[in-house]
């Protein structure tokens, strides 16, 4: 081997050493960054529920995102924006109230939910929230235990909390 090829072939290990490097930096950052977001969480929660990281496929701010998309368009600010997705999580525990059969629960929600909003329309708009879960999410059987809304520059964040309802 001659003295070239030794460079290009130490060149190639420092910089694999180097990628190698900056991979473990950036997947330490992440799991930092997850484990601040979990501790914040914590912080929210009530403390006897269950907080766990999700680590599948099914991102629960996407499904709240796909749940009020129909209604985003209305939204003219972050304030809108961030109480559609607060209602629609609330309307989302409601619809599942229903869905599993805890009458009372739901009963209660709705008074609750009347009493708020004696005008028809809020009430109206809610009750198509439930029947939107109802009939494009049946198989989602879990609740959303926190809900917030994040403004950043560019765009919204959504942190949701999930768990089965109590």
């Amino acid at each position: 081997m001659g003295r070239n090829e030794n460079i290009k072939r130490m060149k190639k290990m420092r910089d694999e050493k180097k990628n190698r490097i900056q991979a473990t930096s950036i997947e330490a950052k992440m799991d930092a960054i997850a484990t601040e977001a979990t501790n914040q969480l914590l912080k929210k929660v009530s403390p006897h529920d269950i907080v766990e990281r999700n680590t599948g496929t099914l991102k629960y701010s996407e499904v709240l995102k796909e749940f009020v998309s129909p209604s985003l368009s209305m939204c003219k600010d972050f304030n809108d924006t961030k109480n559609l997705f607060s209602t629609g999580g609330l309307a989302w525990n409601t619809a599942v109230f229903k869905q599993t059969n805890r009458k009372p629960e739901y009963e209660k929600m709705m008074n609750d939910m009347r009493k708020l909003y004696p005008t028809g329309i809020a009430i109206d708009f809610f009750l198509e929230l439930i029947d939107r879960k109802i009939n494009h999410f049946p198989q989602h059987k879990w609740a959303f235990k926190y809900v917030e809304l994040i403004e950043n520059k560019t765009a919204y964040g959504i942190s949701v909390a999930v768990g089965q309802l109590d």
